[in-house]
């Protein structure tokens, strides 16, 4: 379906290995044809999910737009691997606890928050804006996937000035999403290359795991700064 695009894009722009698992075969052929690994079959069956890897798999994210179904796929992949994090989508907040319960890790509600959802936001007229009216909800909603997004200028003796996003992305231990840049004449480039470079006087807004971001942070010297919710660290 279209999260499900959506997410494959995410993670090949991310670079990151990854199986589809699908059940029409024209979609799984559209997969194939972009060249993604694709296994078709019905993921609630567990020799499907076994064809696809996830007894070896450190991370399954099912998005169905079927909240029984995302929890059938989670109870059974649970079994499959008890040590794999789930990932699941909810259309019913009332669902996240049955999921939660049945060995998701973490669940995603609503299941249309991600970059598209973020990117809306950067039509704004400045980087601020992202931590303005919509702050308290987009922060709430990135929390409960254990996400958040970050601001940071680039400096002229900031570490990532002249390193490519790719770069930077690799400092984060359970991986990042470029949303966006302001250049320094103020325009805007959504969801930018990995392989584009920062320069001096540019804002990164970027996705990732809390942690991961204030490692980075703190291990950026100079001037380099991050800011969330409009409060600069």
């Amino acid at each position: 379906g279209r999260v499900g695009r959506v997410l494959a894009d995410e993670l090949e722009r991310a670079g990151v290995s990854f199986v589809v698992v699908e059940a029409s075969a024209d979609r799984a052929s559209e997969a194939d044809a972009k060249g993604l690994l694709t296994v078709i079959g019905n993921a609630t069956e567990e020799a499907t999910l076994d064809q696809a890897g996830a007894t070896r798999a450190k991370t399954l994210a099912t998005v169905l737009p079927d909240d029984a179904l995302n929890v059938f796929i989670t109870l059974t992949a649970q079994e499959l691997n008890p040590k794999l994090e789930i990932i699941a989508r909810a259309e019913s907040p009332a669902t996240e606890r049955k999921l939660l319960r049945s060995g998701a890790s973490k669940v995603v509600v609503p299941a249309a928050l991600g970059a598209a959802r973020i990117s809306q936001l950067m039509t704004l007229p400045s980087a601020e804006s992202l931590f303005s009216d919509d702050a308290d909800l987009l922060g709430e909603r990135l929390a409960t996937i254990g996400l958040k997004m970050n601001q940071f200028r680039i400096e002229e003796d900031s570490p990532f000035a002249g390193r490519s996003i790719q770069d930077v992305a690799r400092e984060a231990r359970r991986g990042m999403l470029a949303v966006a840049i302001f250049t320094v004449d103020g325009q805007v480039e959504h969801q930018p290359d990995a392989s584009r470079q920062l320069a001096p006087g540019e804002t990164l807004v970027a996705l990732c795991n809390r942690d991961d971001m204030e490692r980075i942070a703190k291990r950026a010297t100079g001037r380099t700064k991050m800011m969330y919710r409009g409060v600069t660290y």
